[in-house]
């Protein structure tokens, strides 16, 4: 079997594409989904327009402005308008392109409702695209803000403590301006009487009938319509998403030209490099046996020391973060004169399978040899300060990369959890320091009255909690007269070594994060037993969840890692250290600390 096209990243508009450069008289255009739908799929999406590509589609995929790799972010004014610009120059991108001459738009979810309505303005300019797809596409903009609402609605129901007060929406970590609402709520495509394409596939999801396929058919459109089967698979957490072999295969064979030529376009010449404030961001491949994808943010005036973040997956999604913190993160740091990395493990995201390993898998002993090679890239530009950044299975990895890779010196470590082996602590659950919190709170008592609360399903999980702390206290004792080394030994050997070589080590916790109860469980009240560790430190956010889905919550931790670089050097400053006097009134002064680092942060 010959190789797979090879995509080349080229710039449309206000962010990169990826063009996948074979030769036919037939072009698509993928239109992805939005926000958490968009984690979920990516990797599935970017296999869709391969296959594509291979029948002999040429095909291009994009970010939209504000999402993904793009410029900007969830406050950008007119956002759906630049989201619908954004398809009118793909759609002229592949215009431009020697021996296409029609065009398919294929939009997924939202980008199906956005694929329709850029297709009749461009009907209007009598510019009209020739075929249209449309997957699990809402019947309109206001049916897409039903269900983000809901989904919201469903998020404070299971976190009443978290809900947000930014104006507007956030639904699964993802903020929706009140003028993006009504931006949304506008578009109605469908009752336009303009025709958006000669034909049409509509794939809708079997809960959920849109109806676009009846409008269509109402207006002499020729449709093609069919149940999504795979759509639920599809839409999983990224670790989880499922390709849905049969509904993209009808996509390709719908689209697939009569014959395929084997001649490939030239690919685009031209920049790939795309300039943000106070820095540009470019597209970069780390070579080896299986090449890995990376974005580099590098900053127009570097602080005084070369000094670069390298940030890592969490879990399967790609490099620009749960709730494209990566990328948040990334553009605050180098307004501190600070280069960022962010990099795609071997089979995750951008970056090609590896043999022998399943994609979208995360934390791994192999992928520290990815870690490896992004900081071996880093060091190879003259960069000698090197810091890790992960959150959750993500600071897993920094952590054992940092141990295996001499050049790191230091990591920040965002709601770890893993690493000391705590699997049956029941982590479907709320942790500890939650469950107290909201016993003092008097709308958990009512609730309780109501028969809201799974009181048997909660003692359950204390129950074992309380089993595995009585067993962790017991291989304390006698670990070290059986001759192993426990745990605790274990990691405080470990910082000792990473303290040696002078490597800052900042741990970051939610309050209510369960891997603070690991930590806790293991090393005593707020990780007392490793303050004493040279060059360890702590802070504690008093607010948030797990992924930092509360904008306010995420604003500020970003805040918080800014001012952890000093004149271009990682210096925690937030740090929690034991003192001479009783352990009841050290924890009574760091649990003080922690209230007053969480209020400087806000």
């Amino acid at each position: 079997m010959s190789a797979r096209p090879c995509p080349v990243s080229i710039v449309s508009g206000q962010s990169w594409g990826w063009f996948y450069p074979v030769s036919g008289r037939r072009g698509a255009i993928l239109c992805g989904p939005n926000g958490y739908e968009a984690l979920c799929s990516h990797r599935q999406w970017t296999r869709l327009a391969s296959e594509l590509a291979e029948a002999g589609i040429p095909t291009l995929r994009f970010d939209y402005p504000g999402c993904g790799d793009a410029l900007d972010d969830d406050e950008m004014p007119e956002r759906v308008r630049a989201w619908l610009d954004g398809i009118h120059d793909a759609v002229a991108f592949m215009r431009q392109q020697s021996g296409i001459e029609e065009i398919a738009l294929i939009g997924l979810r939202l980008g199906g409702i956005l694929a329709l309505a850029a297709a009749q303005e461009l009907a209007r300019r009598n510019k009209a695209v020739d075929a249209l797809v449309l997957l699990a596409a809402p019947a309109s903009g206001a049916a897409y803000v039903k269900e983000l609402r809901m989904l919201s609605m469903m998020a404070k129901a299971r976190r009443p403590d978290a809900a947000s007060d930014a104006p507007g929406i956030e639904a699964a970590g993802f903020h929706y301006t009140p003028e993006t609402i009504a931006e949304l709520k506008s578009l109605n495509p469908v009752a336009e009487d303009i025709v958006p394409a000669q034909s049409v596939l509509v794939l809708d999801r079997e809960d959920s009938v849109s109806g676009l396929a009846d409008q269509f058919r109402k207006k002499g459109i020729a449709v093609t319509s069919a149940p999504f089967a795979g759509y639920a698979r599809l839409m999983n957490d990224a670790a989880l998403s499922q390709y849905p072999t049969e509904d993209f295969d009808r996509i390709v064979d719908w689209l697939r030209p009569e014959e395929t030529l084997t001649k490939r376009i030239a690919p685009p010449s031209g920049t790939h490099v795309i300039g943000i404030p106070r820095g540009t961001e470019t597209p970069i491949w780390i070579e080896g046996a299986t090449p890995l994808f990376g974005v580099f943010s590098e900053p127009t005036q570097a602080a005084p020391h070369r000094s670069a973040v390298l940030i890592l997956n969490t879990g399967a999604n790609h490099h620009i973060g749960t709730n494209r913190m990566s990328v948040s993160i990334a553009r605050r740091l180098i307004a501190e004169g600070i280069a960022v990395l962010r990099i795609d493990a071997g089979g995750v995201g951008e970056s090609p399978s590896v043999p022998g390993r399943p994609d979208n898998a995360f934390a791994r002993e192999d992928m520290i040899a990815d870690a490896r090679r992004a900081v071996d890239w880093l060091a190879g530009r003259g960069y000698q300060d090197i810091t890790l950044n992960g959150l959750c299975s993500g600071a897993w990895l920094c952590f054992q990369t940092a141990l295996a890779e001499p050049r790191v010196t230091g990591q920040i470590l965002l709601n770890l959890q893993g690493l000391w082996q705590s699997a049956s602590l029941a982590r479907t659950m709320e942790s500890n320091r939650k469950y107290l919190r909201l016993l003092r709170q008097a709308r958990t008592w009512r609730r309780l009255f109501k028969g809201e609360i799974d009181v048997k399903g909660i003692a359950v999980v204390l129950s074992l909690r309380l089993r595995e702390a009585v067993l962790v206290g017991t291989k304390r004792v006698f670990g070290g007269f059986a001759g192993t080394e426990t745990i605790e030994r274990k990691t405080k050997r470990q910082m000792k070594a990473l303290a040696a070589r002078g490597v800052n080590t900042s741990f970051v916790y939610v309050a209510a994060d369960r891997g603070l109860d690991e930590l806790e469980l293991h090393f005593g009240r707020l990780g007392e037993a490793l303050h004493a560790e040279a060059n360890v430190h702590f802070t504690i956010i008093e607010e948030g969840d797990h992924l930092f889905s509360m904008k306010r919550s995420r604003d500020r931790l970003i805040e918080l890692m800014a001012t952890q670089f000093s004149a271009g050097r990682f210096v925690p400053t937030h740090t929690i250290k034991k003192d001479s006097q009783s352990q009841r009134s050290s924890v009574s002064r760091q649990e003080s600390m922690i209230s007053r680092v969480a209020i400087n942060d806000q």
